[in-house]
């Protein structure tokens, strides 16, 4: 870890996120990714990509979805065929135990990667490509790419309950702007939407893990 180049990183956080909800607002990326007939999902991960992974699961199930998430190192994988779609998550595009456990799946399932990192490995092992788009992270501690592991997953949850982003990205947005104007990072917010209005699950964003 360079302490230094990690306080660079946290710096830009608010930044580079206000920069993925407006691109979500623009579109969804999982739209056209995510095809008719799903009906289980499975998140795959190592170390901030597991963990993301764990809310996000968590939340899904909160929703009636039927949702999990391993650690790609596990021989347990979930062996549930066809209408399951994985999301594989490594901001550097090259765990090798993520990667192991793509070539470790059932056949039929749907396979989705979720990197920081454009043409890595893991862009060349799953069939489609969802990117976290929180630029590079010089400081070796995953911060921003946990934050937009945690936003992109959150707009997947709200893509398969059929919820619009917008009501959620509006309200994201606006906690990150003080009366001035400018934006700044408020720890411990999570945004997401329900259908009568908008709910804050705390404590969540403030987490910070080794890059894997």
């Amino acid at each position: 870890m360079n302490p230094d180049a990690f306080a660079a990183d946290l710096a830009r956080k608010p930044d580079v996120l206000g920069r993925l909800a407006d691109t979500l607002e623009r579109e969804n990326p999982w739209a056209a990714l995510v095809p008719d007939g799903i009906e289980r999902v499975v998140l795959l991960g190592m170390g901030s990509s597991a963990y993301a992974g764990g809310v996000a699961a968590a939340r899904m199930r909160a929703r009636g979805l039927v949702a999990a998430s391993e650690l790609a190192s596990s021989a347990l994988l979930p062996n549930w065929g066809p209408g399951t779609l994985v999301v594989a998550t490594s901001a550097t595009g090259g765990s090798v135990e993520t990667l192991d456990a793509l070539g470790r799946l059932p056949a039929g399932v749907r396979t989705v990667a979720l990197t920081n990192t454009a043409g890595s490995t893991i862009t060349e092992r799953c069939d489609a490509v969802v990117e976290l788009l929180a630029e590079r992270e010089d400081g070796g501690v995953a911060c921003r790419s946990y934050q937009h592991t945690l936003a992109l997953l959150i707009a997947l949850e709200l893509h398969l309950s059929g919820l619009k982003l917008r009501p959620a990205l509006a309200d994201l947005k606006e906690l990150f702007r003080d009366a001035e104007g400018r934006e700044h990072f408020l720890p411990g917010k999570l945004v997401g939407v329900e259908q009568s209005g908008v709910d804050r699950f705390e404590g969540e964003l403030l987490q910070f893990q080794i890059v894997r």
